[in-house]
């Protein structure tokens, strides 16, 4: 049990690092916010998202 829940915060701050590494590539864009504000949109439509999921499909249909 405590294994699991280390593994899962580990998977998450990954995530965030994952997250804080498309928001930079996004920023060269001039699109930082777009791409959040967009991905923060999608969570509240779909709460089975994943943070990092969301932020990948935000990216994607700011930056083509």
């Amino acid at each position: 049990q405590m294994r699991d829940q280390r593994e899962e915060e580990e998977r998450n701050l990954e995530d965030e690092e994952t997250i804080e590494l498309i928001l930079e590539e996004a920023n060269n864009y001039g699109l930082r916010i777009e791409v959040e504000q967009w991905a923060i949109q999608l969570l509240k439509e779909n709460s089975e998202l994943s943070r990092l999921e969301a932020y990948v499909r935000a990216y994607n249909e700011w930056i083509k």
